[in-house]
């Protein structure tokens, strides 16, 4: 089972795309009531204070629709053979049309297991699946990058 995880946590600079007119930012993350078990959660976390100075005007990505994991038999299995939970966080790039365009697992081990890939790729999958508003720079629509945490049981 995965239960939603306490809190997102965020990294924030400026980031300018090089074939946009869109500004673009990377963000923080926000909060978000946890949707039903199995899924992951975002929270809020404040922006450092070096982009919030270089971007007043900046307002994070916000969640439309939050995926679930797909728990297959070899996820249940996986789960099983690590013995206890798991946490995936996963970063993601949100464009300026709420879709994620990038999704990476936050700090890898390099000792991944067949377990751990499957596992990885679930919460990936989720990640990937989810929409959200797009960040906002003052007023326009901006990329935007933020944490989501996968807590599996």
């Amino acid at each position: 089972m995965v239960q939603p995880a306490p809190a997102a946590r965020s990294a924030a600079s400026p980031v300018l795309p090089p074939d946009s007119t869109a500004p673009s930012v990377a963000s923080g993350s926000i909060p978000l009531a946890a949707p039903p078990s199995p899924s992951g959660s975002i929270s809020s976390a404040a922006l450092p204070s070096a982009v919030a100075a270089a971007a007043p005007g900046y307002v994070p990505p916000a969640p439309l629709r939050q995926a679930s994991p797909n728990i297959t038999p070899e996820v249940k299995r996986a789960l099983e053979l690590r013995g206890g939970p798991v946490k995936m966080s996963v970063r993601v790039t949100v464009d300026t049309h709420g879709q994620v365009v990038n999704a990476q697992v936050v700090a890898p081990d390099g000792n991944a297991t067949l377990a751990d890939t499957l596992i990885r790729s679930a919460a990936l999958q989720a990640a990937r699946l989810s929409t959200f508003s797009p960040a906002k720079l003052n007023g326009k629509a901006a990329v935007g990058d933020l944490t989501i945490d996968f807590d599996f049981e």
